[in-house]
């Protein structure tokens, strides 16, 4: 099994028996999606897959994916103007663009995975991998919520 570091992320890779394809399998689910579990497997040989340089992207498709998604955060749908008191800090929503599928997992920088987040829930998403868009949303939905109990963050405008 090789153990692929991807920034703070872990993978490993590993040759399924069953289904003969090379898969990444992660901390938390050492099993192919043939359902081969590699629990029992040792690990032999640790290397970079990826670096920590990232694309920066011009802001001609920065503005593209803003008027895609009509000024709001792809996630929760806040406006990328609203106000916020953070911590007695009053500050505005900053647009960060976000992988759908982490790029430390996908390395993929193609428009099609990219949206526009807004700064906390960028934050808060990381390089978490989820089923699908909704449980993404249902975990930054929680995660927002938190923050604002806690009185952490409030929304202003």
């Amino acid at each position: 099994m090789k153990k692929i570091i991807c920034g703070d992320i872990v993978l490993f890779k590993q040759y399924c028996p069953v289904c003969q394809e090379y898969v990444l399998v992660g901390k938390k689910n050492y099993f192919c999606e043939c359902g081969y579990n590699f629990n029992d497997e040792i690990i032999t040989e640790t290397r970079i897959l990826c670096t920590s340089k990232r694309k920066h992207f011009s802001l001609k498709i920065r503005n593209k994916i803003k008027e895609r998604q009509n000024n709001c955060c792809f996630w929760r749908g806040i406006d990328f103007d609203t106000l916020l008191k953070v911590d007695y800090k009053i500050i505005k929503i900053k647009m960060h663009l976000d992988h759908v599928n982490p790029y430390a997992y996908t390395q993929n920088n193609e428009l099609d995975n990219l949206v526009g987040s807004c700064h906390r829930c960028n934050g808060h998403k990381s390089s978490h991998m989820f089923e699908n868009n909704d449980e993404t949303r249902k975990y930054l939905i929680n995660m927002w919520e938190q923050d604002i109990k806690r009185n952490h963050v409030s929304i202003l405008k």
